[in-house]
């Protein structure tokens, strides 16, 4: 029941939307040069490889109070990302990444700020990081000072086989536990069996 538009860089006649609009693609990122054409006064943004399951018509609720809603990433502050880009580096750790996947926004004013520091500076970092966009994302998001939601993870659910991949290759500096909290927490010898490496960071 929501309308919904598709920017594709080819014509798809049939297809089951209020608008197509065939844009050039001058890179595999190109959503960071188009987010801020939306038609719409709220817009959910969703990557091509997304499927939606349930009714989602409620979350555009949260624009009442937010101006930008996203979920987290699996990782939180990569070293990766921070060796090659120092606004990145400078952010703290609790400041994670938020997955540019689904990503729900108004037309206010702060909104539209985000959209266009993330366009600059994925284009700034664009060497640096070869074309990927999430330490763009996580520097606009920090920079923009909009009032961002974060989702629950049930608005952008990630396969088992994605968040083993992302641990393997990047720790440490995702999802690095910082706080314990359940009942019985005195018996922590698997946390003490762990390679230090693998306990923190130096982010």
């Amino acid at each position: 029941g929501l309308p919904a538009v598709l920017f594709t860089d080819r014509p798809l006649p049939g297809a089951p939307f209020e608008e197509v609009r065939v844009v050039e693609v001058g890179h595999i990122r190109a959503k960071v040069d188009l987010l801020a054409q939306s038609p719409f006064d709220e817009s959910l943004y969703l990557d091509s490889d997304t499927r939606v399951v349930y009714d989602l018509r409620d979350v555009f609720d949260v624009l009442d109070r937010f101006d930008v809603a996203m979920c987290h990433d699996f990782a939180r502050k990569r070293e990766t990302m921070a060796r090659v880009v120092p606004e990145y580096a400078a952010i703290p750790y609790a400041f994670s990444e938020f997955n540019g996947g689904v990503i729900l926004y108004s037309r206010s004013e702060a909104a539209n700020r985000f959209l266009e520091l993330w366009r600059q500076r994925f284009h700034q970092y664009r060497e640096q990081t070869r074309g990927w966009d999430q330490a763009a994302l996580r520097v606009a998001a920090w920079e923009s000072r909009a009032r961002i939601l974060t989702l629950p993870p049930e608005f952008n659910v990630r396969s088992e086989a994605v968040r083993r991949r992302v641990i393997k290759q990047r720790l440490p500096g995702v999802m690095v536990p910082r706080v314990l909290h359940w009942h019985g927490l005195h018996d922590v010898k698997w946390w003490h069996g762990l390679s230090p490496k693998y306990r923190g960071s130096k982010y």
